[in-house]
């Protein structure tokens, strides 16, 4: 059939068959039941002398010089064909004085070729070095597993391409000159470090932190955001979907900084429960998932922001970011958490699969749940200052505020010189918590005035009322409360994207706050004496004195306290609470207590 079609196609024309032999034929058929047609292709192409054209004095030179370009110094590959050159040279000239004929030198193209036949690690160990060829080699593959939420967590930092603007920021216009020169916040700008917690199962943003420089404050901070529920911060930015990702984790990979490897860092891991390794120095592949989140970054967002420094010189040219910055420190929290809530988490995922890294956080934890966040005390010990005061007949004063309870009465009577040991966190001023032997108790502050009251709105409120009544010596705590109030009114949403921001309260700066206390103010933390009624009925309650200024002024200027003057928030002003302990005198309490 096949050779009657072969007829038929050819018409007319003469078909002259080759001579084959009989054990071509069945070597054919053979190459076609196995590769098809493909096995009749001829392979004339491969005819010839296929041995190197080379003499066996020139291939030794050439492989002698080849191997120079696994040197440290890193020679070109045109250094390699000239030294090539050189050593055939000088061949020819040896074999002219021994009456032998010449040898030809090879092409580039051949020194080309015996260079690429080199192998790629040795070249890069060579030229480049162990480390360099260790990371551009090392094998990938799955990674490591993690199936639950807060299974793995990887930490790490990374320097922001982009300057940001500091005149403006609400935050570090609340700390002292000195305080700025020792951050290294004196300059009109800087480029951040932004440090970062990710969930390597869900590929959520769990923790973030931004500040000057890395440090124990920075890295505990971020830590602690893991375990609290971040609406707030998506709220102050007026992000459209939730920040819930929240809980205690079971293990934190970070790397080998002195301050991820501090005492501090690893006292507040066991407190909470919680695991914590150090990859190896140099090995970023160890936490492949936070590598690859800052290249996100830097692609996706960055570029969008002015300012941008780049990551060398070559690819920045002549532009001056310095110039450029626009951004403040607070502004570029705001874009950077709305980006990671309504753009990050809601866009499909190439890791997990095409999904959302909010979907498969919603559904992980569906299916196995994740470990409750830590108590208030616990979170308190593992993350509060720790500091130590003498115990007086008034009871603890931190930061201008008395803490006060029966455990503190009974240990007084025994000891009336005792030493504690207290831990306090910037969060809540609500109360502290005191080691009395090897058990912690929780202290309230006298009045309960200031419960949830964070250490930075406290500082805010202390320097307007120091400025509002510096003729008074005493200023009632309703004053006080109403000026916590109206400070949270302005500045509300400011300080939550302030919380973002590292903040350090060191022993230097406590004591420097509770001096500026002890000069010239005092507050009338207790409540009035109660006054018989003039008529038989009940009490009169006595009515607070005038104050200097109009009931419907507010007590502080907006541009004092926050340049955010287009804040709609309100909070209501908090209604002192009913205190069933004993009242002290009107005199036994003053900022400068210690």
């Amino acid at each position: 059939m096949a050779a009657g079609k072969i007829l038929q196609e050819q018409g007319d024309k003469t078909l002259v068959c080759p001579e084959f032999s009989s054990k071509s034929l069945f070597r054919w058929k053979e190459a076609y039941d196995r590769f098809g047609i493909s096995g009749l292709c001829g392979a004339s192409h491969r005819r010839g002398n296929t041995r190197r054209r080379l003499a066996a004095e020139v291939l030794a030179a050439l492989n002698r010089c080849v191997q120079g370009y696994l040197d440290p110094n890193r020679p070109t590959k045109e250094t390699i064909y000239q030294n090539v050159r050189c050593a055939i040279d000088e061949l020819k000239e040896d074999r002219i004085k021994s009456g032998l004929s010449k040898l030809n030198p090879p092409c580039r193209e051949a020194v080309r070729l015996a260079i690429g036949e080199l192998d790629d690690f040795e070249v890069c160990l060579a030229r480049e070095g162990l480390e360099t060829a260790r990371r551009k080699f090392a094998s990938v593959s799955v990674g490591v597993g993690a199936t639950r939420p807060l299974q793995r967590i990887e930490k790490d930092e990374w320097t922001a391409d982009l300057i940001t603007l500091l005149e403006e920021s609400d935050f570090f216009s609340a700390i002292t000159p000195e305080e700025r020169a020792a951050l290294g916040l004196d300059r009109k700008s800087l480029r951040v470090l932004i440090t970062v917690a990710i969930c390597t199962a869900t590929k959520c943003i769990v923790g973030l932190c931004i500040s000057p420089v890395g440090s124990t404050d920075s890295a505990l901070q971020t830590i602690e955001m893991i375990m609290q529920d971040k609406g707030v911060y998506s709220d102050a930015v007026g992000a459209l979907s939730p920040w819930h990702m929240y809980g205690t984790p079971e293990l934190i990979i970070t790397d080998c900084a002195n301050y991820n490897i501090s005492a501090a860092s690893h006292f507040a891991m066991d407190s909470v429960g919680c695991r914590i390794e150090h990859c190896p120095a140099g090995k970023p592949q160890m936490k492949g998932v936070i590598e690859r989140l800052f290249r996100t970054v830097s692609i996706n967002l960055l570029p969008r922001l002015s300012g941008r420094t780049f990551h060398d010189v070559v690819t920045r040219g002549d532009r001056d970011p310095t110039k450029e910055a626009a951004l403040s420190v607070n502004e570029f929290c705001d874009v950077l958490t709305r980006w990671i809530v309504d753009i990050y988490h809601r866009k499909p995922h190439q890791g997990l699969g095409g999904e959302a890294p909010i979907d498969v956080w919603n559904r992980l934890v569906n299916q196995f749940g994740v470990r409750p966040a830590p108590d208030r005390k616990t979170r308190a010990l593992a993350f509060g200052q720790e500091t130590e005061r003498r115990l007086k007949p008034t009871g603890i004063t931190v930061m201008g505020i008395r803490y006060h309870n029966n455990v503190l009465a009974s240990l007084l009577l025994r000891d009336e010189k005792a030493v504690v040991k207290l831990r306090w966190h910037p969060a809540d001023l609500g109360s502290i918590f005191v080691q009395i032997g090897i058990e912690w108790h929780e202290v309230p502050n006298v009045g309960g005035a200031f419960n949830g009251v964070s250490a930075l709105h406290w500082d805010l409120t202390r320097r307007a009322l120091r400025t509002q009544y510096k003729e008074r010596e005493t200023v009632h705590f309703d004053v006080v409360r109403k000026a916590l109030a109206e400070i949270e009114r302005v500045n509300k949403d400011a300080m939550e994207r302030a919380g973002l921001q590292v903040q350090k309260w060191t022993k230097q700066k406590v004591e420097q706050i509770e001096a500026e206390l002890s000069i010239g103010l005092s507050v009338n933390q207790d409540p009035a004496d109660e006054q018989p009624s003039t008529d038989g009925f009940g009490l009169d309650l006595p009515t607070a004195p005038a104050l200097e200024q109009p009931a419907d002024v507010s007590l502080l200027d907006d541009k004092s306290v926050s340049r955010h003057k287009n804040d709609v928030s309100v909070t209501p002003e908090p209604t002192p609470r009913p205190s069933h302990r004993r009242s002290a005198s009107s005199d036994d309490w003053t900022f400068g207590e210690k």
